[in-house]
Formats: C-alpha cells, sequence, structure tokens
C-alpha cells in the first residue's frame, strides 16, 4: 500500500507522495499527494484511495471502482477534473485537480465561533453552483446518448469546496 519515507510523515504511493490527510469520505481517504515528477514544483493533486477495511467487502471496491470511472467523465467548471487513475499494488485509486479552498463546513463553522451567519446572497451564490454541477452530472449521457442516471450521494458541507 506504499512505503514510508524515512522521516515518517510523507508516504511514497506508486508514483506519487502522499503529503497529507485531507480527511475521509465516504468512499475512501483523500490526500494531497504529488507525482513523482513534480515534487519540487506546484504540482499538487488530490489522490483518492479506499479505505482499508473496504478491501474486506467485495462491493465497496466495486463502487470505488465505478466512482473513478464516473468521475472521469465530468467535465464542468464546478467539480474536480479526474487526471489519473490506476491500482498500486491491488489497491484502486483515482487523482483529482487540487482545489485551493475551504469547505463549506469549515467556513460555516468559522463564522458561528464569530457569532455571524453565512450572507445570504453568497449562500444562494454557491447553491446556484452546486445545483448547476448536480444538473450537470444527473443529465450526463453515455456513448450513445444514452442517460447515466448519476445519483451524487454525499453532498453536503464538509464536501464542498468553496474557492
Amino acid at each position: 500500500m506504499g512505503n514510508r519515507r524515512s522521516d515518517d510523515r510523507v508516504i511514497h504511493f506508486g508514483r506519487y507522495w502522499l503529503l497529507r490527510c485531507l480527511g475521509d469520505c465516504s468512499m475512501g481517504e483523500m490526500w494531497a499527494a504529488c507525482p513523482d515528477d513534480q515534487i519540487d514544483s506546484e504540482g499538487l493533486c488530490v489522490l483518492k484511495k479506499p479505505h482499508a477495511h473496504t478491501f474486506l467487502e467485495p462491493d465497496s471496491i466495486a463502487r470505488f471502482l465505478d466512482e473513478s470511472r464516473v468521475s472521469d467523465l465530468l467535465e464542468h467548471p464546478n467539480i474536480a477534473k479526474v487526471i489519473d487513475a490506476g491500482d498500486v499494488d491491488g489497491t484502486p485509486f483515482f487523482a483529482l485537480d487540487f482545489v485551493e479552498g475551504q469547505t463549506l463546513a469549515h467556513i460555516t463553522r468559522r463564522l458561528h465561533e464569530r457569532g455571524e451567519s453565512f450572507p445570504l446572497p453568497l449562500l444562494l451564490h454557491l447553491g446556484v453552483r452546486v445545483c448547476d454541477a448536480l444538473s450537470y452530472a444527473h443529465h450526463l449521457t453515455g456513448s450513445g446518448g444514452r442517460p447515466l442516471h448519476l445519483v451524487h450521494r454525499d453532498i453536503c458541507p464538509d464536501s464542498l469546496l468553496v474557492t
């Protein structure tokens, strides 16, 4: 599943260095990563791989692989783009463009700590962007124009990045 470097903070995973865990989602772990050939540049991406326990559940791996294939089809300005996918020693992964920003959950918590609420015009603006991306995904068609019937099952403030 990858080798730790001597500094015990960065993990080598295939042709990527996993720099820090960004968190968990329903289907796996999200890592800030950098390809081997861009380690000295600003070539950050997000690498997603399944949780270790999902290998005990074949259906979970199948869903992860489906997510990877479907994510690769999505090309929308409000959806992170898949840039790579593969397998490292039996562990599937896919890499996405790194999006600089904060989650909606983080921003909301910070506002709440300060006794403030999210400004309604900005919240509506974000809502329109999210709905636009979801509409795009829900209406996506495959080869021959057949609808793919995609449904996003993890829309929540923790999975929405604000740039």
